[in-house]
């Protein structure tokens, strides 16, 4: 009997000095602090601002944005792209989806370099449980709507 409760105890104490190697090693117990070293320029104010992409070769930004607080709390919400042109020392973001007609709430948008003026803008777009993809044109600071996908399959 005394032989068990050795070994039951050299196992208790193996599996626990594990446990403690496992919890120290993957740093469980280490404190991280909060540390910023850069300063901010300029905060800028657009409501749930959820993706952005940036076009390199014309130095702007493209930021997709819904007020999903609003739209929680049962108030009219609107979403849209927002445009940050970078070689502005103002940094204000410009809404230039506002000609689109139907409920536009982004998610995640995609950007591709078509020529020198022109890019491919994917939105995916969250309205009442549907999924869709909205395809635009970005002609230099103008947002024209191309196209809807939409498939069965979207469901997430």
């Amino acid at each position: 009997m005394r032989k068990i409760i050795l070994l039951i105890v050299i196992l208790l104490l193996v599996a626990g000095s594990y446990l403690l190697y496992l919890l120290f090693s993957t740093g469980y117990f280490r404190a991280i602090d909060n540390y910023n070293p850069g300063i901010i320029a300029q905060a800028i104010e657009i409501p749930g601002a959820e993706d952005m992409t940036m076009g390199r070769e014309a130095d702007f930004l493209l930021i997709s944005s819904t007020d999903r607080a609003a739209l929680r709390d049962g108030n009219p919400a609107s979403g849209g792209i927002y445009l940050l042109d970078l070689k502005q020392d103002s940094f204000e973001a410009r809404l230039i989806s506002g000609n689109f007609d139907k409920h536009f709430y982004p998610h995640g948008i995609s950007l591709f370099h078509l020529d020198s003026n022109t890019y491919k803008v994917f939105a995916i777009n969250h309205v009442s449980d549907q999924h869709f993809i909205e395809v635009f044109n970005l002609y230099k600071d103008s947002l024209v709507h191309q196209q809807t996908l939409q498939d069965e399959h979207m469901i997430s």
